[in-house]
């Protein structure tokens, strides 16, 4: 069987075809704070009087610089409602470090009124703030101060709708928090810096894909196959993606996956052209993941292809590199069947029906037969006969099992699914 890779314009045969036209402004909305979004109720102006003689000396006592102090200072004085808010954030601020505590004050000062500070002052009223011991907060105040406010948007949708993923655990013990301020805080790989690559960008992406995994998507790349475990490593074990995008990032440049393989950074193309519109975070990923599958062939991310030793090329990844990928990423055994009986195809369909592959780290990848090549996407459930997959374009599909029959050439199981 040739690679499972994607070819730009390619026809999908209609009994496949799905996904929203949409889905870039349904990913941006998903992406964006409730308490940020047009119409949402603002709390009436607080009335009570606020000391503001009392904050210009706790900003006074802290490593602030002047002009920041004077934008606090000009905000406590302009109305009861900043005072009090800002009062409040001293109070909430009170078990960090003075530098931290600066920190978080010094991106309020910048806009006292705007989105940034309003997502600082959510952030330190959530219950996620109020139950991380001080060595955890510092973190997070790390990540806070490295994303601008993309990045504080982002982090603030986060701890609004699935705080639980911070404190979440990888395959090496640390958090998802750890790991994000590893990402913000370590020195960047050199190709990474000679390349222009901002922090900001590097960490706003990152939180993006953690946050809101169905915007993960391989754009116009052949990278259907790698894209597909990006997204479910993701969404499964944003903890454990994290880590092993700081160590792509990192002074090493490399990263040790959970099945003993590692990733490294693929030097020669890390910011996405003009004709590529995918974020830097699925740049690094896809690029790397595909280096480790070809095995000696060597990937060429600006062209998308791989480049055997006599000098032919091809794209995508042939079912025997998925399997190591995915045996290497997820730490599991993998075994790839070819549909190319009933009886094969009816045993996959027998133990996929009762599957549901979110929350279990445990993809199945399902190769679609394109006419001249295939297209990898994820099984995501079966109800009745309708089996419903996660297309790497970024959007859900649909397909009927008659469907399923006449279209799925080859699955990728874990060995636990036998």
């Amino acid at each position: 069987m040739g690679p499972g890779a994607d070819r730009l314009g390619q026809p999908r045969p209609a009994a496949i075809a799905a996904g929203p036209s949409d889905r870039r402004a349904a990913n941006l909305l998903r992406e964006e704070p409730t308490f940020l979004r047009p119409g949402h109720h603002r709390n009436a102006p607080f009335t009570v009087p606020t000391d503001t003689d009392a904050l210009r000396l706790a900003f006074n006592e802290l490593p602030l610089t002047p002009s920041q102090r004077e934008s606090l200072n000009r905000a406590a004085q302009k109305s009861t409602t900043h005072a009090h808010a800002l009062q409040t954030l001293v109070e909430q601020t009170a078990g960090l470090s003075p530098a931290d505590t600066a920190t978080v004050l010094g991106i309020v000062a910048e806009q006292p009124s705007g989105a940034a500070a309003a997502c600082v002052r959510h952030l330190a009223q959530s219950d996620l703030w109020n139950q991380l011991a001080p060595e955890a907060l510092s973190k997070l105040v790390a990540v806070m101060d490295a994303g601008d406010e993309r990045g504080l948007r982002l982090l603030a949708r986060l701890v609004e709708t699935k705080p639980e993923a911070l404190t979440s655990k990888d395959a090496k013990g640390a958090t998802l928090l750890s790991n994000l301020a590893l990402l913000a805080t370590q020195p960047m790989s050199a190709p990474l810096y000679a390349k222009g690559l901002s922090r900001d960008r590097l960490v706003q992406d990152v939180l993006r894909d953690v946050t809101n995994p169905d915007h993960i998507e391989q754009g116009t790349a052949p990278t259907c196959t790698v894209t597909s475990m990006q997204f479910e490593l993701a969404r499964d074990n944003p903890a454990e993606y994290t880590r092993l995008l700081a160590g792509l990032c990192g002074p090493s440049g490399t990263s040790a996956m959970k099945g003993g393989g590692h990733l490294g950074l693929e030097r020669s193309y890390i910011l996405p052209g003009r004709d590529d519109d995918r974020a830097v975070s699925e740049v690094l990923f896809q690029s790397a993941a595909m280096e480790f599958a070809n095995g000696t062939d060597e990937f060429l991310g600006q062209r998308g292809t791989s480049v055997r030793d006599n000098g032919s090329q091809y794209k995508g990844l042939y079912p025997s590199q998925q399997r190591r990928l995915l045996e290497n990423l997820f730490g599991v055994s993998y075994t790839t069947d070819t549909l190319d009986t009933p009886a094969r195809m009816n045993a996959v369909l027998s133990r996929l029906k009762p599957y549901v592959a979110e929350g279990t780290n445990r993809p199945v990848l399902l190769e679609i037969d394109e006419g001249s090549f295939n297209h990898v996407v994820t099984y995501e459930r079966m109800r009745g006969n309708v089996i419903t997959y996660r297309d790497p374009y970024g959007r859900l599909g649909t397909m009927t099992e008659s469907s399923f029959r006449l279209h799925v050439v080859t699955a990728h199981l874990p060995n636990s699914l036998r």
